[in-house]
C-alpha cells in the first residue's frame, strides 16, 4: 500500500515539475521575444576591410547602448566583406545614429548606414557536386582483366 502511494506522489511531483518547466520556458521565451521585437538593427556598408566588430561597436557607442555589432566575414578567405550589422535597443538612438553616421568618411571610405531590411527570399540552389558520378566503388573505368 505504501509502495503504491510513493509512486503516486512521485508521478504527481514529476507532472508538476513538467508543468512548471513549460510555464517557465513560455515566460522566458515571451520576454526574449519582446526584447528582440523592440531591438533596431542597423546595416553599415562600405566599411574598410580592416574594421573589426569592436571598431563597429565603438562607432555607434556614443549614440546609445549597442547590444551587438558584427562584421560579416567571407567564409572562404576569412576577410571582411565590407559590411556589418549593429543591434541597438532604443529606436530613437538608432535613428539618430543612422542620420549622424550615414556618409561619414572612415579611412577614406564614405560608409552607408541605414535601417536593416529583412533578407529577401531566394530560390533554392541546385547543382554543384559535379565530377565523378559513380556513387562509390572507385571510378567508372572498365574492370581489370584477371589472367
Amino acid at each position: 500500500m505504501k509502495k503504491n502511494s510513493f509512486f503516486q506522489k512521485e508521478t504527481l511531483f514529476f507532472q508538476n515539475l513538467s508543468l512548471f518547466s513549460v510555464f517557465y520556458s513560455t515566460i522566458v521565451f515571451s520576454l526574449n521575444k519582446q526584447a528582440w521585437i523592440n531591438m533596431k538593427t542597423i546595416y553599415v556598408g562600405n566599411l574598410p576591410f580592416t574594421f573589426g566588430d569592436s571598431d563597429l561597436a565603438n562607432l555607434f557607442q556614443g549614440f546609445g547602448e549597442v547590444k551587438s555589432a558584427k562584421i560579416i566575414m567571407d567564409r572562404d578567405t576569412g576577410r571582411s566583406k565590407g559590411f556589418g550589422f549593429v543591434d541597438m535597443d532604443d529606436d530613437g538612438a538608432a535613428m539618430n545614429a543612422i542620420e549622424q553616421t550615414n556618409g561619414q568618411e572612415i579611412n577614406g571610405r564614405a560608409i552607408r548606414v541605414n535601417e536593416s531590411q529583412p533578407r529577401e527570399a531566394r530560390p533554392p540552389r541546385f547543382g554543384g557536386g559535379g565530377g565523378n558520378r559513380s556513387f562509390g566503388g572507385g571510378d567508372n573505368r572498365r574492370p581489370r582483366r584477371s589472367y
